[in-house]
């Protein structure tokens, strides 16, 4: 597994490891929400389109791997495909049902093979009628700092993180979550490695991306 690429995925982790927990909780918002569902569900399935139009036509390298939770041993097989050597997408299919994904990620790289935009969803394996976290990712590099800023699908930003060294040889790990953005009370926004890391990237609004693309 290229822990490299897929440290990307480290947003979707976090929150779904975060959800899991309030699952019938999240199960009772989604059905009162209509637009909601409908919504992140054509997310899922644009995002299987995009990974079919990157993945067409091309000789890959697809690993395959069979994951377990502590309840649901051998759940989902997990197909990561790769064109020379670059991961271009992962997705987890339920085991016993192979036609309902689990959970999709879908990579969008520059000319020189890095990561601009990533594309997540995930189901909890119950409570399914829509996925429980989406994440649209743009990201951007500074020299030595990588940094990338997450929507929902509903457009909402959720999530920003960088790390790496800056100008000074400081290492930089930032990592702020919702409520941090909108309360940032000891100034994080306003330091100079945050302007280190997020200085040029100018996504400051999922528009027209909320069509993975």
């Amino acid at each position: 597994m290229n822990r490299l690429s897929l440290s990307f995925n480290l947003a979707g982790v976090f929150f779904l490891i975060l959800v899991v927990s309030q699952s019938v909780y999240a199960n009772q918002n989604l059905q009162q929400d209509n637009q909601h569902v409908q919504g992140w569900n054509k997310f899922v399935d644009d995002a299987l389109a995009l990974h079919a139009k990157l993945t067409a036509n091309k000789k890959l390298d697809i690993k395959n791997r069979v994951g377990s939770y502590a309840t649901n041993k051998d759940f989902y097989i997990e197909s990561q495909y790769y064109d020379k050597g670059r991961l271009i997408s992962q997705l987890q299919w339920e085991k016993d049902k192979p036609k309902k994904i689990h959970t999709i990620e879908v990579y969008v790289r520059d000319n020189k093979g890095r990561v601009i935009r990533d594309f997540m969803a995930a189901y909890l394996p119950q409570y399914r009628n829509a996925p429980i976290q989406t994440l649209i990712s743009f990201h951007h590099y500074n020299n030595n700092l990588h940094a990338f800023r997450s929507f929902d699908a509903s457009g909402e930003i959720v999530l920003e993180r960088c790390t790496g060294t800056n100008a000074q040889g400081q290492v930089v790990n930032l990592l702020l979550d919702e409520n941090e953005l909108f309360n940032d009370n000891e100034g994080v926004m306003e330091s100079a490695k945050y302007e280190s890391c997020f200085k040029g990237l100018k996504q400051n609004e999922l528009g027209k991306y909320i069509i993975p693309q």
